[in-house]
């Protein structure tokens, strides 16, 4: 279901967004909002994601993270889509101590806030 794909995107969009900030990379925020809300444009729109992404105007950090090159805002991604899955929060040498259990759990709360807030469910 499309508008189940569109809505789990905006909220990873925004959940990433956040965790961007609290990890002090306040500058690239708006890059991890985009990766998490294209992070399924692929299945929306039922094409290979290099296929999807190819006219789209995106930074290169943000084609390399959706395309699996494991940069920074891809390792975010993927801790976020694990997150989503079995509501645990993985952490690791890489993880900022600054990322709690409780944080980033407030963190998804205030995305899916932000999305139901936003009209769209």
């Amino acid at each position: 279901d499309n508008k189940e794909l569109l809505r789990t995107s905006l909220i990873r969009g925004r959940f990433m967004e956040q965790l961007a900030g609290e990890i002090g990379d306040s500058n690239n925020k708006t890059a991890y909002f985009v990766t998490g809300t294209f992070s399924e444009i692929d299945n929306i729109l039922s094409r290979d994601m290099d296929d999807a992404l190819e006219e789209l105007a995106l930074h290169v950090d943000v084609k390399d993270a959706l395309l699996g090159v494991q940069n920074p805002i891809r390792k975010m991604l993927d801790k976020v889509i694990l997150f989503e899955t079995n509501s645990e929060w993985k952490t690791d040498e890489n993880t900022p101590e600054t990322l709690t259990a409780d944080l980033v759990m407030e963190k998804y709360i205030a995305a899916l806030g932000w999305v139901l807030e936003s009209g769209y469910n």
